[in-house]
Formats: structure tokens, sequence, C-alpha cells
């Protein structure tokens, strides 16, 4: 046996194949799975919470409305309408439609119960104010306070 015979056989180093990206390993399945579940879990999150606030997304631009068109003419009945508004939107939120034909000291407690925090002056005004012979005079402040309690409702 010639050494130089055998070493004539010998063929260079064959590096492997590379490694292709895929398929992935079970790990990043695992990981996409996961990824893909929390996704549609927030998707669907998100839509609920959307419908379960439509309400006050909907009270709050009739509020906006009620400003502007009081804006330009000084109506003193969209104080009126202000309080229709706000009623809905308890009614809304509450699921409760004898929200919207309370009044007196039911609506009272009512308004006394929300989150905006309002002081006797407020709930007279929202309350009973809009009954009296002297209209108040409305202005920026209560346009604020009427969107503080629409902002302060929470749903049931």
């Amino acid at each position: 046996m010639d050494p130089n015979a055998l070493l004539a056989q010998l063929r260079d180093v064959q590096a492997p194949p590379d490694i292709s990206w895929w398929p992935p390993a079970p790990g990043w399945w695992l990981l996409a799975c996961i990824m893909v579940s929390v996704g549609v879990w927030g998707v669907l999150r998100l839509v609920r919470w959307r419908k379960k606030t439509a309400w006050r997304r909907e009270a709050l631009q009739a509020l906006k409305n009620i400003q502007a068109a009081w804006s330009a003419n000084h109506d003193p009945k969209a104080l009126t309408e202000i309080i229709v508004v706000i009623k809905r939107a308890l009614a809304s939120a509450q699921q409760t439609p004898s929200v919207m034909s309370s009044s007196g000291d039911n609506w009272r407690e009512t308004l006394r119960n929300t989150e905006a925090k309002l002081d006797a002056e407020d709930i007279a005004l929202f309350s009973d104010r809009q009954y009296q012979k002297d209209l108040p005079v409305l202005d920026q402040e209560v346009f604020r306070k009427a969107e503080r309690i629409l902002k302060g409702v929470r749903a049931e």
C-alpha cells in the first residue's frame, strides 16, 4: 500500500447543509399560538369595552351639540336638553329605564350618587332649577359640570 495512494483517496471536509428557518421549533409554535391567543383576546376585550361605553360617547357628543347650539342662540331650554342627556346616559349605564321618569327627591338622590361629587347648588341646578320662573343663566361652567357628570357615571 502506497501512502500516496491512500492520501489520494481522501476528500475535503464537507460542511453540513445550512439549517433552514422553516419549520420552526415547537417552542416557536407555542409562542406563536400564545401571541395569537392574546391578540384575539385583546381585540375581543376592546370590542366589548367599546360597546359597553358607547352610551358615554353618544352622550358626550350630544352635550357638545347642545353646547354648540347654545353658543349660537343662548336658548335657555338648553338646560332641559342637558338634563335629558344626563338621564338618558344614566338609564343606559345602569340599565334602568325608570331613571328617565325620575324627578324631585328621587332624581336629586340619583345625582347625588354619581361619582361626579356634586354640591347642593349643582344638584339643584340639574334637578329643579329648570322649572323655576327665572331660568338660570347658562355658561360654560354648566356644560363642564354636565360633562363631569357624564364622565363620572359608571356602568353596572
